[in-house]
């Protein structure tokens, strides 16, 4: 087991389930709420048993009574804080970086992943797909049945996955 694996178990209680990553805090434009609708429509189309980790604040009230209502607030993981190691663990284990911002300046976190060999599943929205050209899956994030088949064709399709990690990097 490697020194970041270990930091990542001791840090983020996933118990080897496959997971779906994001990464930023509670902002409007970070869509967090579309982020569950979008875990949300994954788990009921799919079945898929995955979770899903939050690197940020933890979920709102609001975010937490929709999660618990679908039945799903067991499998959203929060890490308020990780460490430059525990970060670039969780990019290189996620099934997918989900990243359906409602505007960036930048974003850094569809650039670390793909550096880490995460595939990114993002919204073409402000700065993104210039960004991410043509190294990630974009999506428009009103859109949630095209991110439930784009994680879906991830966990499922192996060529696929490999192909857009390439893209990635």
């Amino acid at each position: 087991e490697t020194a970041a694996a270990k930091a990542l178990r001791a840090a983020v209680p996933l118990s080897g389930a496959p997971f779906l990553l994001h990464v930023g805090n509670d902002a409007w434009y970070k869509n967090r709420s579309g982020l569950l609708r979008i875990f949300s429509s994954f788990r009921k189309r799919f079945g898929k048993p995955v979770r899903l980790v939050l690197v940020g604040p933890p979920l709102n009230q609001e975010q937490r009574s929709f999660a618990t209502g679908k039945g799903f607030i067991d499998d959203v993981v929060g890490v308020e804080s990780a460490s430059d190691e525990v970060l670039r663990a969780l990019y290189s284990s996620a099934l997918a970086l989900i990243f359906p911002s409602l505007y960036e300046g930048f974003g850094w976190p569809p650039l670390e992943a793909q550096a880490c060999g995460c595939p990114v599943v993002a919204s073409p929205l402000g700065s993104l797909s210039e960004i991410l050209q043509n190294g990630g899956i974009l999506i428009d994030p009103e859109n949630k049945e095209g991110y439930a088949e784009a994680i879906d064709r991830l966990a499922t399709d192996d060529e696929y996955r490999d192909k857009e990690i390439k893209r990635g990097y």
